[in-house]
């Protein structure tokens, strides 16, 4: 297990529906605003893109990102011994979600901001405790939290 931090943003279809875009890019902008701040390494955080195929998403942001997962490769991720120690997830909750946090083992941590008023939090909670549960405008909190992991 390496020691970073992981920020997984979920760009897959249903990303682009009820204003969801508009709260991915200012979550998008608070971590970038977090990173310039001195207080954090940037070299312990990797800044990563779920996507489940082509979407309108891809088009819609200019993120630059390092790492890009499919579903596929975003399951195996949980499941292969390279995994981050700590990882925030910011996503509506899908049903392709909850199958990929099956494979997720108790070790490794997960944050997840809710994405959308329509964010399946009730679903989530069988696989990310509910403190580690956050509104997008508590996003710093959350931020903060996933970062003392790693250190």
């Amino acid at each position: 297990m390496n020691n970073k931090l992981n920020i997984i943003i979920d760009v897959s279809g249903s990303m682009a529906e009820n204003g969801k875009k508009d709260i991915v890019i200012y979550a998008y902008d608070t971590i970038n605003n977090l990173l310039d701040d001195k207080k954090y390494n940037k070299e312990k955080i990797i800044l990563s893109k779920w996507e489940d195929k082509e979407t309108k998403m891809k088009k819609v942001f200019n993120f630059e990102f390092d790492n890009s997962y499919t579903t596929e490769e975003f399951k195996k991720y949980f499941k292969d011994g390279n995994k981050s120690k700590s990882n925030i997830i910011l996503s509506d909750g899908s049903i392709e979600l909850k199958n990929i946090l099956k494979n997720k083992d108790e070790n490794t941590i997960c944050i997840f901001i809710k994405i959308g008023i329509d964010a399946d939090t009730l679903g989530i909670t069988k696989y990310i405790s509910k403190s580690d549960i956050y509104d997008v405008c508590d996003i710093v909190t959350a931020f903060d939290k996933a970062y003392n992991y790693v250190y």
